[in-house]
């Protein structure tokens, strides 16, 4: 539905803590068909606003980390839309966006999750996993840590839930503030430690 849509494509761009604005611009112009530019920004911004007023296209713009990413695209036409995502929703707010939180796993997801990080079926499970899955908050990197490390010990879930209800998270919260959604994986690297 959304690739009949967005007819012109979706376009993907991984940002990151410190993207290259002016690289990310010129890949999206060479996408939409405009010719390089060596003019200043604001010229290169007029090509692109006047070349993406016809298209129908979503652009994602994936794990952005400050607002100016947001800017550096706002010559996107009519017919294009932003995909942002974050993990501070205070930067949505600043540009007035609609935000659609993501929701933690249900708990059959992250066994799921859990199984397929095993290399199991989620039926082989042993009974630690509802534990393991529990202690990392449901949490998708946490789950898929100790699905890893539980792989690496030859499918030892006992072990690594027993590590991660031992974990002592005042030793990482003492050096680095912790934010409360953050608690599970930190006791997950800690543990993988």
């Amino acid at each position: 539905v959304v690739r009949r849509f967005y007819k012109d494509g979706i376009c993907w761009f991984s940002i990151g803590q410190a993207p290259d604005l002016p690289l990310l611009r010129q890949q999206f112009a060479e996408l939409i068909g405009e010719p390089a530019r060596k003019e200043s920004t604001a010229a290169m911004s007029d090509g692109l606003r006047e070349r993406s007023r016809t298209k129908s296209m979503l652009v994602v713009l994936d794990d952005v980390w400050d607002v100016d990413v947001v800017g550096a695209f706002g010559f996107l036409g009519p017919g294009c839309r932003l995909l942002i995502t974050t993990r501070d929703a205070a930067l949505l707010h600043k540009i007035g966006s609609i935000v659609l939180p993501a929701a933690l796993f249900t708990e059959a997801e992250a066994l799921g999750l859990l199984a397929k990080a095993m290399d199991l079926e989620r039926y082989e499970l042993p009974a630690e996993a509802v534990d393991v899955v529990s202690e990392c908050g449901r949490l998708p990197l946490a789950i898929a840590l100790c699905g890893g490390m539980a792989r690496r010990r030859n499918g030892d879930l006992s072990g690594v839930l027993q590590r991660l209800q031992q974990a002592d998270l005042e030793k990482i919260a003492e050096r680095y503030p912790l934010e409360e959604q953050h608690r599970s994986i930190a006791r997950v690297i800690e543990v993988s430690l």
